[in-house]
């Protein structure tokens, strides 16, 4: 399968992930109200800091690891494990003896049950062992077990905690509840679909847990640049304003990163893939340049047309007293686009093991938001906190733009400027995917005794 088919599933799956999402949040909003959904967001920006701070990242070295060191996989899959449920329990238990301080940091102005922030944080050793077997499964590039996996989380999470608070009226209850079904339902999968193949040697290998280390630690110094650039604005927003406010900016800003949908099916192939070339002394930058300018291209379109839909579809989907969330979308889907396509850059560093670029890349922007959070959120509320993130984005892209171009020795031209070849690579995909939708349908019709099977099919 070719790197373009792999990140098409990829994008189908993450196309079916955002319509659930869609749903899950239509269900909330109408339910709960804006402020109901800013408890949710600022709850929420405790598990998205949790993930990226809260452990070493060793699943990311694994996809390195894994594939250059293949006498030692069975250690690889022990040791981190190991590591980062440890990570998770030590993480979740140092949260909740400090819950006063979160609740009066995050919920000042809010009534929310402590048992219920507490339980949310016990999620954390969960996530990170399903966040490790995902990345076990893209070092193999079993990409369709890998999108089972996610599936079977997306679509049990939103169908347990929809339930709950329709048919029961749990509240927020219900979407702490969902959490933790869909993750035992994913673990329940991933977990026999790597060990049936390979089993964990327990054994705790000092020595290839300190390569690790020391590998992860560049990435996790990355990783964590690259999301506070990302995310810092939220935390600010959750602090400085009331829960109504940041539901405004996340949804708004959140909607604009649907567009990453299509990076993220890209980068999430990409990685391994520069890896392996990499371990096989065979250039990378070609495949990386290509799918940077694949990506721009439909990113451009899908923004455009996102831009029209916004204000209709948040009229149709969420009602009016959400209509400020459309300025923040505005404003931010410039940065994000240009972001989303030079996020593929950073798959380029990681797989070629230059992970400690990304993070010296994000420092400066990271300086930037933070400022322009504290000067423009208290003048222009959720509005100022996109402006922000625009340029933050921007910024880190342009920059990111101009490393890659001096390290994989191209022109910015021929990064930049889209070719006919690249319009008939994507036209080729889509009128595959097309084709192959239309003959599923007939064959589903044809089964179905509504239309006769055409001669010689």
């Amino acid at each position: 399968m070719s790197l373009a088919q792999k990140s098409l599933s990829v994008l189908s799956r993450d196309i079916l992930f955002t319509l659930i999402g869609l749903v899950t949040g239509v269900v909330v909003a109408r339910t709960l109200g804006p402020a109901g959904v800013g408890i949710w967001a600022a709850l929420d920006l405790i598990n998205n800091y949790g993930r990226v701070f809260g452990g070493p990242r060793l699943e990311i070295a694994s996809v390195y690891f894994l594939n250059q060191k293949q006498d030692k996989r069975g250690h690889i899959f022990f040791l981190i494990n190991i590591v980062s449920v440890t990570f998770g329990i030590c993480l979740a238990s140092l949260l909740i003896l400090n819950l006063p301080t979160i609740r009066g940091v995050l919920f000042r102005e809010t009534v929310i049950s402590g048992s219920l922030v507490a339980l949310f944080i016990g999620h954390f050793p969960f996530l990170f062992l399903k966040r490790n077997y995902h990345y076990f499964l893209l070092a193999r590039e079993d990409i369709t077990s890998f999108n089972r996996m996610l599936i079977i989380q997306e679509i049990t999470y939103p169908a347990v905690a929809i339930s709950l608070l329709v048919f029961f009226n749990w509240g927020l209850w219900s979407f702490v509840a969902g959490m933790y079904a869909g993750s035992l339902a994913s673990l329940a999968y991933g977990i026999p679909k790597i060990h049936r193949r390979e089993k964990m040697v327990p054994n705790f290998d000092l020595k290839l847990l300190g390569e690790m280390f020391s590998f992860s630690m560049k990435v996790y110094s990355s990783e964590a640049m690259g999301f506070l650039n990302i995310y810092l604005s939220n935390l600010l927003c959750a602090v400085l304003l009331t829960p109504a406010g940041l539901a405004f900016f996340s949804m708004g800003k959140g909607k604009a990163e649907w567009a990453n949908r299509i990076a993220s099916a890209a980068g999430v192939v990409l990685y391994p893939r520069v890896s392996n070339l990499n371990g096989v002394d065979q250039d990378a930058s070609q495949t990386t340049t290509l799918a940077f300018r694949l990506c721009l291209i439909t990113l451009t379109v899908a923004s455009l047309l996102f831009s029209v839909l916004i204000y209709p579809a948040t009229i149709f989907l969420y009602g009016r007293e959400f209509l400020p969330l459309v300025p923040v979308f505005l404003i931010v889907i410039p940065g994000v686009v240009i972001h989303g396509a030079a996020g593929l850059l950073r798959q380029y560093f990681l797989g070629i093991g230059r992970a400690d670029l990304p993070m010296k890349i994000a420092i400066v922007p990271l300086i930037l938001q933070g400022t322009l959070c504290t000067l423009l959120i208290p003048i222009a509320g959720f509005r100022g906190g996109a402006i922000a993130v625009s340029l933050t984005l921007i910024l880190t892209a342009v920059i990111m733009m101009v490393v890659y171009k001096k390290s994989a020795g191209i022109s910015l031209a021929e990064l930049m400027r889209p070719k006919s070849r690249d319009i008939r690579i994507l036209w080729d995909i889509l009128k595959g995917r097309i084709t192959g939708f239309i003959h599923q349908f007939r064959f589903v019709l044809h089964k179905a005794g509504l239309v006769a099977e055409r001669s010689g099919s």
